[in-house]
C-alpha cells in the first residue's frame, strides 16, 4: 500500500477489488515514528467491524512513503453480523401416505402336523403243536394254544377275539415262536408281549397199561390199549386256546385191533378211536380236532388243528383219521400253523406263529433273533414271525 504525498488530514478510503467493502480510516501521523493505523470499514450491505492494524513509515514533506518490511502486518477481522431479516426456521415435514389400494398381509403359514394314530396291535399268537404218540396205533398231538385279537374273528377253545394291545413307541415288546414238539413232547409256548399261548399236548402212546393224552393248548389223543381193558383219554385243553383229544379204543384183551384218538383242535375236540373191541378190523382211529381260520395277513388260513389218530387193520397195515389245519394225518404238523402231530408215525407237531398288525404310520424294529417278514395292507403293516425270541420295538 502506497500513500504518496499524504499530509495527514483527510480520510483514506480504499476498496479490494471485486468486493463491495469500502474502508475509510483517519490515520494519526507522528513524524519519524512507526504509528498503527486503524480503519474503520463502512459496508452498505453488512454492518462488519474491521479492525486493520498498519504500522507503516512515513517521510514528512512528500515523497513515497516507505512501509516497513516487518513485522509482517498483523490483521485482527471480527465479523459482526447482525442479520438483515429475521430467519424463520423450516418446519419439519411429516408426509402421511395414503396407500393406492388396500394391502392384505400374507398370512403367516403353520405347516399342519398329522397326529398319528394309536398304536392298536392285532395278533395271533399260535403255539407249537404237540407230537403224535410214536407208535402204531396212538393218539394223535394237540394243535398249539390259540390266541387272537383280530376283529371279526374268534380265539381258540370257541372264545370270541380278544382285546387289543395299545402299544407305545420306544418300547420293547417280546416275542416268541414256539417250536413243534418232536418225538413224544409237547409243543412250546408262543408269545407277544403279555399274551402267552400253550404249547400243544402229545398224543398218548400204545403202551400197557394205556397212556392218556397229554394236555397242552388243545389236548394230545389217547393211545390204543390192548390188555387192560381200560379207556385211554385225551388230554385236556387250555380254556380259551383250545379243546381236547379224543379218546382211544382197547381190545380188552381179545386180541382185537386198537387205535388212538384224535388231538385236540383250536375250534373242536379231536374225535374218539371207535370199534368193537371184539371183532377184528372194525377200529377206527380219531380225526383231529379242527383249527381255526384267520385273515389277519389277507388271506383266510386255518391253523391249529389237531393231529389224527393211528391204528392197524386186519392186514397189519397202518390207518389213520383225518386231520385239517396243519394237523397231520400219517405226517407231521405243518409248520407255523402250531398243527398236531400225526399218531402211528412218531410225527412231530408243526411250529407255532406270531403275526401282528399294526397301522402303517409307524415302523417295527425287529430283534436279530427274530426271523419274520411284512407286508402292507388297508392302511395296516402285518409282520409274521415264523422263528425265534427277541424284542420288537415300534417308533
Amino acid at each position: 500500500m502506497k500513500f504518496n504525498n499524504y499530509k495527514g488530514k483527510n480520510n483514506i478510503r480504499w476498496g479490494i477489488l471485486g468486493k463491495q467493502t469500502v474502508y475509510t480510516a483517519q490515520p494519526v501521523l507522528q513524524e519519524k515514528k512507526e504509528t498503527p493505523l486503524s480503519f474503520e470499514p463502512f459496508n452498505s450491505k453488512k454492518n462488519d467491524f474491521v479492525r486493520i492494524d498498519l504500522i507503516p513509515r512515513f517521510i514528512v514533506g512528500g515523497g513515497e512513503p516507505i512501509t516497513s518490511p516487518s513485522p509482517t502486518p498483523s490483521i485482527t477481522v471480527t465479523p459482526s453480523i447482525t442479520p438483515t431479516s429475521s430467519i424463520t426456521p423450516t418446519p419439519t415435514v411429516t408426509t402421511s401416505i395414503t396407500p393406492t389400494s388396500s394391502i392384505t398381509p400374507t398370512p403367516t403359514v403353520t405347516p399342519s402336523t398329522t397326529p398319528l394314530p394309536a398304536l392298536e396291535i392285532q395278533y395271533l399268537t399260535i403255539a407249537g403243536g404237540g407230537s403224535g404218540g410214536g407208535f402204531q396205533r396212538d393218539g394223535g398231538g394237540g394243535a398249539g394254544g390259540y390266541r387272537s385279537s383280530v376283529s371279526s374273528e374268534t380265539s381258540g377253545g370257541g372264545a370270541s377275539a380278544e382285546a387289543k394291545i395299545t402299544g407305545a413307541t420306544a418300547t420293547n415288546y417280546t416275542v416268541t415262536v414256539g417250536a413243534g414238539g418232536a418225538s413224544q413232547a409237547n409243543g412250546s409256548n408262543s408269545v407277544f408281549s403279555t399274551i402267552t399261548s400253550t404249547g400243544g399236548g402229545k398224543g398218548g402212546r400204545y403202551v400197557t397199561p394205556a397212556q392218556n393224552g397229554s394236555s397242552g393248548g388243545s389236548g394230545g389223543g389217547g393211545g390204543g390199549e390192548g390188555f387192560s381193558g381200560g379207556v385211554p383219554t385225551g388230554g385236556a385243553g387250555t380254556a380259551n386256546q383250545g379243546f381236547a383229544g379224543g379218546n382211544g379204543v382197547s381190545n380188552n384183551g381179545t386180541g382185537g385191533w386198537i387205535a388212538g384218538g384224535g388231538g385236540g383242535g383250536a375250534s373242536s375236540v379231536g374225535t374218539n378211536a371207535s370199534g368193537n373191541n371184539t371183532t377184528n378190523n372194525t377200529q377206527t382211529p380219531g380225526n383231529g380236532g379242527n383249527g381255526v381260520s384267520s385273515s389277519i395277513t389277507g388271506s383266510a388260513i386255518a391253523r391249529a388243528g389237531g393231529g389224527a389218530g393211528a391204528g392197524i387193520n386186519s392186514g397189519g397195515v397202518n390207518i389213520f383219521g383225518t386231520a385239517t389245519g396243519g394237523g397231520g394225518s400219517n405226517a407231521n404238523g405243518t409248520a407255523n400253523t402250531g398243527g398236531g402231530g400225526s399218531g402211528g408215525a412218531n410225527a412231530a407237531g408243526g411250529s407255532g406263529v406270531v403275526i401282528i398288525k399294526y397301522p402303517d404310520a409307524y415302523t417295527i424294529t425287529v430283534g436279530a433273533g427274530l426271523t419274520s417278514s411284512e407286508t402292507t395292507s388297508g392302511g395296516f403293516k402285518i409282520r409274521t414271525f415264523t422263528a425265534g425270541s427277541d424284542t420288537v420295538s415300534f417308533a
